[in-house]
């Protein structure tokens, strides 16, 4: 009776999944050396503007005072997390832009944590920008407010999908119900 009704019904749920493919960026096919304003790996870009960005360390992780992150293609994207060092900043603040053009900022200063957890969907971009508090002692020789980034890690954003209302959902059952009636009143 319902032949082939199996096969595009899983079909049909495995469109309506419709998973967003994580990317992971990790660092970890770079040499150590330094660039000098941007970077690029899985089809996402980093860029700084003021300095330098150099790959160090094992796990390979990204020295830097500042950057912004985006999807080279310009899609939408969601943060989910990433690895951070204070190293020589006090306070990182995040600042974000949404696609449709809306902004936030979140500030990062708690050093005891290195592993920041998100739920920011809908991205455009992202910075990271890491500040020195006034009057905090420092070595001589630095006098940036360095820190270190790793393993980030994004999903392409899946825009939701709509849900029918619970009486939309009867009615149309209802009518499909009617359809199956009629049908089978004419065969007989």
């Amino acid at each position: 009776m319902f032949k082939g009704f199996k096969p595009v019904a899983i079909a049909m749920l495995a469109l309506a999944a419709g998973a967003a493919g994580a990317t992971t960026i990790g660092f970890n096919d770079l040499s150590k050396k330094s660039f000098t304003n941007s970077y690029q790996e899985d089809g996402y870009s980093l860029t700084s503007a003021s300095a330098n960005m150099i790959a160090t360390g094992s796990p390979k992780a990204l020295e830097t005072t500042g950057f912004t992150f985006a999807s080279v293609s310009g899609q939408a994207f969601d943060l989910n997390s990433f690895d951070l060092d204070f190293f020589d900043a006090d306070t990182l603040t995040l600042s974000y832009t949404f696609a449709d053009g809306t902004t936030g900022t979140t500030t990062l200063n708690d050093k005891n944590s290195d592993h920041y957890k998100f739920d920011l969907d809908d991205l455009a971009s992202f910075s990271l920008s890491g500040t020195v508090n006034a009057g905090t002692k420092r070595k001589p020789v630095i006098d940036a407010a360095d820190f270190l980034v790793d393993t980030i890690k994004v999903a392409d954003y899946v825009a939701p999908t709509a849900v029918p209302e619970p009486g939309s959902l009867a009615l149309m059952l209802a009518g499909v119900a009617v359809l199956g009636t009629v049908a089978r009143r004419r065969r007989a």
